[in-house]
């Protein structure tokens, strides 16, 4: 991209550290195990914690939707550790967050994003789980916002190409990786796993750091299609 639109972005991209995602959106499962649109509003509930996920009409973010929230939450980490100051815009490019993911850079996956960021910003989370030493009341997107600029073809008259992805990330999630900084890495092979071995892998890695145990009941399965 040339050095005038990185400058207009201020770009974040590129992710040049391993991926990373907060510890309570490893352990807990806010995303619907599906490939496909899912409608149906889930719920998870124990002693300790209660989750509420209600779908849009265009469904409820998947766990494949999740790899953007996971790149965001690692570009944050990055300039978190580098000293820098952090608020909850970030812009980066498509082809980056494809390389991060292992998707190739077509015009499906292309498509794929922008419904991806459909369904963060539309799905409401509801959750008792505290972030920053602070709770909520009501519901929540995981994304307040998310934009797509483009650029015209001069060659292609009509033809666009996609510049930059602009999000806002959401207080919640946000408050998370700031203040209370239980972030965990990823392995290299997460993104080659289906919806329910990276399911199962997020709940044992979450559970097993520093010797530590953290009770999780895995009701996950019902939520496939």
């Amino acid at each position: 991209m040339p050095a005038d639109q990185r400058d207009l972005f201020a770009l974040d991209s590129p992710l040049l550290t391993e991926v990373r995602g907060e510890r309570s959106l490893m352990a807990f499962p806010f995303f619907a195990l599906s490939k496909g649109k899912w409608t149906k509003p889930l719920a998870y509930k124990t002693d300790k914690v209660s989750i509420e996920i209600v779908p849009t009409a265009k469904g409820i973010a998947t766990i494949y939707d999740k790899e953007i929230v996971l790149y965001i939450a690692s570009l944050m980490v990055r300039k978190l550790e580098a000293g820098e100051e952090v608020s909850q815009d970030f812009y980066f490019t498509a082809h980056d967050l494809f390389c991060v993911t292992g998707n190739n850079p077509s015009a499906r996956s292309y498509a794929r994003l922008s419904q991806a960021l459909e369904r963060l910003q539309g799905t409401q989370i509801k959750t008792d789980i505290e972030t920053g030493g602070e709770g909520e009341e009501g519901y929540f997107s995981w994304l307040s916002e998310a934009r797509l600029y483009y650029s015209k073809s001069k060659e292609k008259p009509g033809d666009r190409r996609l510049k930059a992805v602009r999000v806002r990330l959401c207080d919640w999630l946000y408050r998370a990786i700031l203040r209370d900084r239980q972030v965990l890495d990823y392995a290299d092979g997460y993104f080659q796993l289906g919806p329910v071995e990276r399911r199962l892998y997020e709940v044992a890695r979450s559970a097993c750091i520093d010797g530590t145990e953290l009770e999780i009941a895995v009701g996950i399965v019902e939520h496939l299609t």
